[in-house]
C-alpha cells in the first residue's frame, strides 16, 4: 500500500516536472519568433526614415548596411569621413557634413540596430549632400562647346555603391564623384601640403642675399621659425632639410637654399598658397570624365597629352596664344581632320605684316607667300585683283581685306588641322617652323594650339596617318567617333613627386584668386 501512493506521487512529480519541461521549451522556441533580429530592427528603423530617397536607396539594397562591418565602421567608411573632413580641399566647408556628430553616432550605435540604422542614414546622406555640392561649387571659365561634356555627378545610387563598396582606394572615389584623375591627384596634393605647411607661423624674411648652410643671423632666425623649426640663428642640417621639403612641396627645385623664389613664397604666405591650389583645383574639377579616350591641352604648360583608360599615353609640346591673344578654356568634340588646309589671315595680321611687305616688296610678295585676297570670309567668296586694293589704306587700318594663304609649305596650318567647331575660331593644327617648339617660352599662336607632331596626333585619332586621295584644298576627313578635346590652364598641377608650378602666362589666377576669395 505504501509502496503504490509512493510510485503515484513519484509519477506526479515526473508528470510536473515534464509539464514545466514543456513549457520551458515552448518558450524558447516561442522566444526567437517574437524577438526582432537586428537586420529586422535595421531595415524597419531605415524605413521609418523621413528621407524617401534613403528610403529608395536601401530598399533597393535589401536593407543591407553600407558603411558598418557589425560593431565597427568599414574602410569605406572611413574613407568618406576622411574626404568630407578635408572638404576645404574642394572649396567647400566640412562643417556642412558634420563628421564629428557623424563618427560620434555611429560609436553610439555599436550595440544598437536601430542607432546604427540611424547613423547609416546619416553618413550617406551626408556623403550625397557632398557629391552635388562637388558640382554646384564650379567656378572655373571652362567653356562646354558641347553640353554633353558637361560634368555631373553620378547617380544618388551609383555614387553610394562605388563609395561603399569598391573600397577607400582614391579611384573608387574618383568613380563615386565623378571627378578627373588629375583632380584627385592634385586634391591629394592639397591636402598634403595643408597637413606640412598649412598652419606654420608667418614670419616675414627680408630680402638680401640667398640664405645657405653655414649662414648665421635674425634673418635665418626668422627662416627657422618661418618654417616650424627650433629657434636659433644657424643655418645647420636641419634648416636645409626643412628648406628642400618646402621647396619640393612648393613645386621648387630643392636645392635646400633659400633663394630669392624660396623667400618670395615662403612670405607669401600659406594663404596664398592655398588659394592657388584651390583655383588651380576648381579648373581640375571642371575637366569632363565622361569619355575614355581624350586630348588634354594645357595651356599654363604649353603641352599637349593623349589619354586611354584614365591615363596618358603620349604626349608633345604645343604653341599656344599670346599674351594678347590667350587660348581659351573649353571642352569641344574633334569631328574631323581637314588636309590640305587654307590659313584665313587674321585682319590685324593683314594690316601690321602683310600691307607693310606688298608697300616695301611689291605684289610679288603676296605671290611668294602665296596669299590669296578674297571678296569676303564667306563660303562662296571669289579671288579678287590685288592690284585693285588700296595697300596704303590697308596699312593705316582703314580698309578691312579678306585673305587668306594657299597650301603649301610655307601655310601656316602646316598639313593638316583638327576641326571642333567653337565660339573662339580655334583649333590644333600643324606648322612649318618647328623651330619654335625649342623654346621654352611657346606663346606665339593667334589663340589656336600649334602641334609639335601633327602626323602623330592624327594616327592615335584615327588609327592611322589622315589622308585622301585629292590634293586639293580643305579636304575634310570625318572621325568615325568623335574624340573630346579639353583645353585647360593649370600653373600648380600634380606630379608624382608632389606638384609643380608653372606661370600664369595669362594673369588668370589674379582674377580667379578674387572670385573664389568673394565667394568664401
Amino acid at each position: 500500500m505504501k509502496e503504490g501512493r509512493k510510485t503515484r506521487r513519484c509519477a506526479a512529480r515526473v508528470v510536473a516536472l515534464g509539464a514545466l519541461l514543456l513549457v520551458a521549451s515552448q518558450a524558447a522556441w516561442q522566444e526567437p519568433l517574437h524577438a526582432a533580429s537586428p537586420s529586422s530592427i535595421f531595415e524597419g528603423e531605415v524605413r521609418a526614415s523621413s528621407d524617401r530617397t534613403m528610403r529608395q536607396l536601401y530598399a533597393a539594397r535589401n536593407y543591407a548596411p553600407l558603411w558598418s562591418e557589425g560593431s565597427r565602421l568599414s574602410d569605406a567608411a572611413e574613407d568618406v569621413l576622411a574626404r568630407l573632413e578635408t572638404a576645404d580641399a574642394d572649396g567647400l566647408d566640412p562643417r556642412d557634413y558634420q563628421v564629428k556628430r557623424l563618427r560620434a553616432a555611429f560609436d553610439d550605435a555599436a550595440s544598437s540596430p536601430k542607432d546604427l540604422a540611424r547613423a547609416e542614414v546619416q553618413l550617406s546622406r551626408a556623403f550625397l549632400k557632398y557629391a552635388r555640392d562637388l558640382r554646384r561649387s564650379r567656378a572655373a571659365d571652362m567653356v562646354y562647346v558641347d553640353p554633353a561634356l558637361i560634368p555631373t555627378a553620378p547617380s544618388p545610387g551609383t555614387a553610394l555603391d562605388r563609395a561603399s563598396g569598391v573600397g577607400p582606394k582614391s579611384a573608387s572615389m574618383q568613380e563615386a564623384l565623378g571627378t578627373h584623375p588629375l583632380y584627385e591627384q592634385l586634391r591629394e596634393a592639397y591636402v598634403r601640403w595643408q597637413d606640412r605647411w598649412g598652419d606654420l607661423p608667418q614670419t616675414r624674411i627680408s630680402e638680401a642675399t640667398p640664405l645657405r648652410a653655414g649662414a648665421r643671423g635674425e634673418r635665418v632666425e626668422d627662416l627657422r621659425v618661418r618654417l616650424g623649426l627650433p629657434a636659433g640663428d644657424v643655418f645647420d642640417a636641419a634648416t636645409t632639410a626643412a628648406v628642400r621639403a618646402f621647396q619640393s612641396g612648393h613645386g621648387l627645385t630643392a636645392t635646400g637654399i633659400a633663394d630669392a623664389a624660396t623667400i618670395d613664397i615662403l612670405n607669401s604666405g600659406a594663404r596664398s598658397f592655398a588659394a592657388k591650389l584651390r583655383l588651380n583645383l576648381e579648373r581640375a574639377r571642371a575637366l569632363p570624365t565622361a569619355a575614355n579616350r581624350y586630348v588634354l591641352v594645357d595651356a599654363a604648360a604649353q603641352r599637349l597629352w593623349m589619354y586611354q583608360d584614365g591615363r596618358p599615353v603620349d604626349s608633345m609640346k604645343v604653341i599656344v596664344g599670346r599674351v594678347t591673344e590667350p587660348t581659351p578654356m573649353l571642352a569641344a568634340y574633334i569631328r574631323s581632320a581637314v588636309l590640305n588646309p587654307y590659313w584665313n589671315v587674321p585682319p590685324d595680321l593683314v594690316q601690321t605684316r602683310v600691307a607693310p611687305k606688298v608697300l616695301s616688296q611689291g605684289l610679288n610678295h603676296l605671290r611668294a607667300e602665296r596669299y590669296q585676297v578674297l571678296s569676303d570670309w564667306s563660303d562662296n567668296a571669289k579671288p579678287v585683283d590685288a592690284k585693285t586694293i588700296d595697300w596704303r589704306a590697308v596699312a593705316r587700318g582703314e580698309v578691312e581685306v579678306p585673305m587668306r594663304q594657299l597650301p603649301g609649305p610655307k601655310n601656316s596650318m602646316g598639313n593638316m588641322k583638327f576641326m571642333f567647331p567653337n565660339q573662339f575660331g580655334v583649333y590644333l593644327h600643324d606648322t612649318p617652323d618647328k623651330r619654335l617648339f625649342g623654346a621654352a617660352d611657346r606663346k606665339q599662336s593667334a589663340g589656336c594650339v600649334r602641334l609639335e607632331d601633327a602626323r602623330r596626333l592624327g594616327r592615335w585619332l584615327f588609327g592611322r596617318v589622315p589622308s585622301t586621295k585629292s590634293n586639293a584644298p580643305e579636304q575634310s576627313v570625318p572621325l568615325k567617333s568623335p574624340v573630346p578635346v579639353y583645353i585647360t590652364y593649370l600653373t600648380v598641377a600634380p606630379t608624382p613627386d608632389g606638384i609643380a608650378l608653372r606661370d600664369d602666362i595669362y594673369g588668370r589666377d589674379g582674377e580667379g584668386g578674387t572670385r573664389l576669395a568673394g565667394r568664401r
